[in-house]
């Protein structure tokens, strides 16, 4: 990535400025992070459109913005050659804050974050990053499940045990998103958020929203058939 758009892009991001130096380890797993979802997208999706790409991926801008403001040239550098998902996604993220400057209204996030009050922005990023992860770890257990009902009777009665384990997990995870986006909210406006802002914001975080519901009923369904097909094995392991 160019390092005189990056330098740009990163002051382009809606959230919060950088205030702390995050350590390698932290930068390298949001970059795994960004890496796993991209090659989840692009497996379900070959030709998805970078355009495509950022509009299924808001909640991780958080992340990317830490990584612009807290790593150095050459960690960057590492992180993109050891992640491609990863690298495909910041720049492609570096050329819409770089198509906004240039026309604004191009950016698909919407520039209208940006004017949302200091108070909200720590609230926002939660939100976002609660959505993207969960939406992720959803993906990756209906992965499992679809890999357990190809199975049958013949699935790892051990690993469909511990498969539920996280998806229960993961339901809690669920109930702490949708309690942040009622608390994000009320919060944003009492905080006198514009209505542009709010509106937008809860135009993005709807869309994610539907496909993390999408992907929880679809979990729930591969389960349950999972579970049916596995039988007696399935119950032993969970109990």
């Amino acid at each position: 990535m160019g390092e005189t758009k990056r330098r740009a892009a990163r002051g382009e991001m809606p959230y919060q400025r950088g205030g702390h130096y995050g350590r390698d380890a932290e930068v390298r797993k949001l970059a795994a992070e960004m890496d796993q979802r991209v090659r989840q997208l692009t497996t379900r999706a070959p030709s998805i459109s970078d355009r495509a790409l950022i509009e299924q991926m808001p909640g991780f801008l958080p992340g990317l913005h830490q990584i612009w403001t807290t790593t150095t040239d050459d960690t960057l550098a590492n992180l993109c050659s050891e992640f491609p998902g990863f690298y495909r996604y910041a720049k492609a993220m570096e050329e819409a804050f770089e198509a906004e400057r240039k026309h604004p209204g191009a950016n698909p996030i919407g520039a209208d974050i940006q004017e949302l009050h200091d108070s909200v922005k720590p609230l926002v990023a939660q939100v976002m990053t609660q959505g993207a992860a969960l939406e992720r770890e959803l993906q990756n257990l209906v992965d499992a499940f679809q890999r357990h009902a190809a199975l049958g009777v013949h699935t790892d009665a051990t690993a469909f045990g511990a498969d539920m384990a996280v998806a229960r997990d993961v339901a809690q995870l669920h109930q702490q998103w949708i309690a942040g986006l009622d608390r994000m909210t009320d919060e944003a406006h009492a905080a006198g958020v514009s209505q542009a802002s709010r509106q937008l914001l809860a135009k993005i975080l709807g869309e994610v929203n539907a496909r993390i519901d999408a992907l929880s009923t679809k979990l729930m369904d591969l389960a349950m058939a999972g579970r049916a097909a596995s039988k007696p094995g399935a119950d032993k392991a969970e109990q």
